[in-house]
C-alpha cells in the first residue's frame, strides 16, 4: 500500500528549505505559474557590523536564500564572489533545486549557464526534475529536460519522476514527461506505479494519459494491490469506471 512517506516527501522537503533558509512556501492548494512571484524583494545577508558582507564572507547558505528569494542580482553577486553554482547544503539541496521547487525557470536557466548540475541528487535522491515535476510546473519542468535532466531519474525508494507528477495530479506536467520518454511502468521498492498514484486520489485526466501511453492497467503492488482496487478503496467511482473500461481488475 502507499505509504505516507513517499507522498509527502517534496513537501517536507519544502519545509526543509524553509527552515534553512527562511523561505516562503508557494500555495500547495493549486497557485498557477502565472501567481507566483517573479522578483525578489530580499535583504541582502549582512555581516557582522552590517551593510553588504565582504565576498569571502558569503556561504552556499546565502546562496540558497538567494535563490528562494528570486533574487538574480545577489545570486550573482554570491556567484561571483567564489561560491560554487552546485554547492549544497547538508540536505544536499543545491541552488538549481530551490529554483526548481519555486518554478523560477528563468533563474534556473541562469543557473544551468553558470555550470549548475541538473541531475544533482539531495541525501533522498531528489534531483531538481523531480522538485519541479512534483510540484507541478510545465515549463520549468520542460527546461530542465530540454537541458539534459534525466526524466526517468529514480529517488532512494525508487520513485520516479512520474510518480511524483502523477501523485500530484499535474496532468501538464505528465504529458510532458510522456512525451519525453518517462517509463510509464516504473515501479518503486513497494512495487507502486504512477498509474496506482494517480488512481488512489482519482485524478481521471492522469489516470487516463497514462493508460494511452501503455500503463498496464493490472499491474500489481507489493500487497497485491492493483490501480483499481486503489481507486476503489479510495471511493473513486469515475477512476474505478477508466480502469475497468481499460480491462481494469481488482
Amino acid at each position: 500500500m502507499i505509504k505516507l512517506h513517499s507522498i509527502l516527501l517534496l513537501f517536507l522537503a519544502g519545509i526543509l528549505l524553509v527552515g534553512c533558509c527562511g523561505l516562503t512556501l508557494p500555495d500547495l492548494n493549486g497557485d498557477t505559474e502565472e501567481d507566483k512571484p517573479t522578483s525578489g524583494g530580499s535583504t541582502p545577508p549582512t555581516g557582522g557590523g552590517g551593510g553588504i558582507p565582504p565576498a569571502h564572507a558569503y556561504t552556499v547558505d546565502d546562496l540558497l536564500e538567494a535563490v528562494g528569494n528570486d533574487d538574480r542580482a545577489l545570486t550573482e553577486q554570491i556567484l561571483e564572489s567564489g561560491v560554487s553554482v552546485n554547492a549544497a547544503d547538508d540536505q544536499g539541496i543545491t541552488a538549481l533545486m530551490i529554483a526548481s521547487f519555486f518554478g523560477y525557470d528563468h533563474l534556473a536557466q541562469f543557473l544551468i549557464d553558470e555550470g549548475a548540475n541538473v541531475n544533482a541528487e539531495d541525501i533522498d535522491g531528489l534531483t531538481p526534475l523531480m522538485y519541479s515535476a512534483g510540484m507541478g510546473y510545465p515549463a520549468t519542468t520542460q527546461l530542465l529536460i530540454n537541458e539534459g535532466a534525466n526524466v526517468n531519474a529514480e529517488d532512494v525508494e525508487d520513485w520516479t519522476v512520474l510518480m511524483f507528477a502523477a501523485s500530484g495530479g499535474y496532468e501538464d506536467v505528465v504529458e510532458i514527461l510522456i512525451d519525453e520518454g518517462a517509463d510509464v511502468n516504473a515501479v518503486d521498492i513497494d512495487g507502486l506505479t504512477a498509474l496506482m498514484l494517480a488512481s488512489v486520489s482519482g485524478y481521471n485526466n492522469v489516470v487516463e494519459l497514462l493508460l494511452d501511453a501503455g500503463a498496464e492497467v493490472n499491474a500489481a503492488d507489493a500487497d497485491g494491490w492493483t490501480a483499481l482496487r486503489y481507486a476503489n478503496e479510495a471511493g473513486y467511482e469515475d477512476t474505478a469506471e477508466i480502469l475497468e473500461n481499460a480491462g481494469g481488475t481488482q
